[in-house]
């Protein structure tokens, strides 16, 4: 095969990756976009009911307790409520109060990582992907505590793929078809036929022996039609010479006559 066509098939195959490969990303950073959205309005309702709860023991001056907090929230937050609207509950969530960072219970690079000057902050911790958004107990006060979303990229990647299974299946299918095609026809080689054994032989030299016993009866049957006309041109020369021997000259007639 042709130099330049080779290097045009290759030269496909890594822009078909390139494309996919940039699609691919395209749609993974959509799909993170999408998650970080959910995230934060999963994050803010829990924010609100948890600034209710946080409210009512500092009205009543209650100690706080984890298992009363989650017994609230799931109250607030359980089946046929928040996440009916298309907003599946996360796996897991964090709730943390600020006043507890002066008692050491809250790690400092939690709260470090917090934008308050931001409704909400993202951010990449490992292998998650983390949403926090600070929530206070009432409306344009100081902030009382944050709601943390911790999500692993993996089950983004894996929702992104539940979704455009079908699609990715398709693209995959078609990308490795052409990619076998192209594959045969680059390393495809000439193969020298040899005659010397086997099949081949035999066959080619029964056809070489007819083509031989042809030529021999084209030639024969050739000489045969030459040779007639070659013997009546020798006779048409011999009676021609006779014929000019007996032929006299003009003048030696007219001597004969005086």
């Amino acid at each position: 095969m042709n130099r330049q066509i080779r290097i045009t098939l290759w030269a496909l195959q890594v822009l078909l990756v390139l494309a996919i490969g940039a699609g691919l990303r395209h749609q993974l950073s959509r799909e993170r976009q999408a998650h970080i959205r959910r995230s934060r309005t999963v994050a803010e309702a829990i924010g609100r009911h948890a600034a209710e709860f946080f409210s009512n023991i500092e009205a009543k001056k209650e100690e706080f307790s984890l298992r009363n907090l989650n017994a609230y929230l799931d109250s607030r937050l359980g089946p046929n409520k928040l996440f009916e609207e298309d907003l599946r509950r996360p796996a897991s969530f964090e709730i943390y109060r600020l006043a507890d960072l002066k008692l050491g219970r809250i790690r400092a690079e939690i709260v470090g990582s917090v934008d308050f000057e931001r409704p909400y902050t993202a951010q990449e911790e490992g292998a998650n992907l983390t949403v926090t958004v600070p929530f206070a107990l009432k409306e344009g006060g100081d902030y009382y505590g944050i709601v943390r979303i911790p999500t692993p990229e993996s089950a983004i990647l894996s929702s992104l793929v539940e979704k455009n299974f079908a699609v990715y299946l398709t693209v995959l299918f078609l990308f490795g078809a052409q990619f076998i095609l192209s594959y045969l026809l680059l390393t495809r080689r000439r193969r020298d036929i040899i005659f010397e054994q086997g099949y081949l032989k035999d066959h080619a030299l029964g056809a070489l022996k007819l083509q031989r016993q042809i030529l021999d009866g084209i030639i024969q049957d050739h000489e045969n039609l030459a040779t007639p006309s070659g013997k009546k041109a020798a006779g048409e020369a011999t009676t021609g010479e006779a014929d000019r021997s007996n032929v006299v000259p003009f003048a030696d007639k007219l001597r004969g006559r005086d």
